[in-house]
């Protein structure tokens, strides 16, 4: 019933973890919206540390994209966001949220095996005539992997993806930072 949540996995992961830590979900679809989101979970103890449930907190992708959306990334880049599993937790393509995972990307399933091995670099691939390179890293704390992604030549598609700063300042006056992504891949992401 949707009173008994200790059968659900989140509620049994979180259980196994120390008070503080937090569980992070795969992209998940919501049995009650239909809409994709990630679960963040920690576990509830009371002041002589018995467990007493779970603090669970339901996280939309659209989240991630409010926030992405603030940055200018140079020379027509964008940002990536991808779980352990592959799923992009973002991209700027919103349809590659619902349906795509880093690895249907031939040119991107050598990136995701370094990922996996939660090494930070820089790859150059292809997507047909496409040249791009991508700098990633480990975001360590969620289990996942960001990286910025800038196409290398003219054939590559140009994504109007993410505002300019004259378009955020349309949109809001509050939101006129000209913020340029910088990514440095010596040190994982924390």
């Amino acid at each position: 019933s949707y009173n008994d949540e200790s059968a659900k996995g989140y509620f049994k992961e979180t259980m196994k973890l120390d008070p503080g830590d937090i569980y992070v979900s795969s992209l998940l679809t919501s049995n009650i919206t239909n809409k994709k989101i990630i679960q963040l979970a920690t576990p509830l103890v009371d002041i002589s540390n018995m467990d007493k449930g779970v603090l669970l907190f339901e996280w939309t992708p659209q989240s991630i994209t409010d926030i992405i959306t603030n940055f200018k990334i140079e020379n027509n880049g964008y940002v990536i966001i991808v779980d352990g599993e592959g799923n992009y937790i973002y991209h700027p393509d919103q349809k590659k949220i619902l349906d795509d995972k880093i690895t249907d990307t031939d040119g991107l399933k050598s990136v995701f095996q370094q990922m996996l091995a939660d090494e930070s670099g820089v790859a150059e691939y292809r997507v047909g005539e496409s040249r791009y390179e991508i700098g990633f890293a480990p975001y360590s704390q969620m289990g996942w992997f960001v990286g910025v992604v800038k196409p290398l030549n003219a054939a590559a598609p140009q994504q109007p993806i993410l505002p300019t700063a004259p378009d955020m300042a349309a949109e809001s006056p509050a939101k006129t930072s000209d913020t340029t992504a910088q990514f440095d891949t010596t040190q994982p992401v924390e």
